[in-house]
C-alpha cells in the first residue's frame, strides 16, 4: 500500500469496478460511479501515504 505503483493499482482496479457495476448502465451513471469509485479509491491510496509521512 505504501508505494505508488500499488495505490494506483489499486485505483485502476476500482475504476474497473465501477465499470463492470454500470457496464450496461447509461453514460451519466457510469460517469458518477467511476467518480465516486476514483474519489474513494484515492483517498485509501493516499491516507497510508500521509501516515507513513508522519511516522505513524
Amino acid at each position: 500500500m505504501n508505494n505508488p505503483l500499488s495505490a494506483m493499482g489499486i485505483i485502476f482496479a476500482l475504476m474497473g469496478v465501477a465499470v463492470r457495476i454500470d457496464a450496461n448502465g447509461d453514460p451519466d451513471k457510469y460517469t458518477a460511479v467511476a467518480s465516486i469509485m476514483f474519489i474513494v479509491a484515492f483517498v485509501l491510496a493516499v491516507i497510508p501515504v500521509i501516515m507513513k509521512g508522519r511516522g505513524a
